[in-house]
């Protein structure tokens, strides 16, 4: 996954994705809230939103199915 986000493509079409808003606002709750072992939980939900991410550009323009499909 790490060649798919790189600063070469830094843009990726993804489309409104309700999930995907979800996810950013849990990791941003969790943030705020602080509670213990917060941190562990922001990265495992920050590593989910990037694999949706990937997953939605695949279903979204052809040129980005390609990419991600090499990657």
């Amino acid at each position: 996954m790490g060649s798919f986000f790189s600063p070469d493509k830094a843009v990726v079409r993804v489309g409104h994705d309700h999930e995907l808003l979800q996810l950013i606002r849990s990791v941003a709750g969790l943030a705020d809230q602080a509670l213990g072992g917060y941190q562990q939980l922001m990265g495992a939900r920050a590593v989910m939103a990037l694999a949706h991410v990937r997953s939605r550009a695949m279903s979204m323009r052809p040129v980005d199915r390609v990419t991600a499909q090499q990657v």
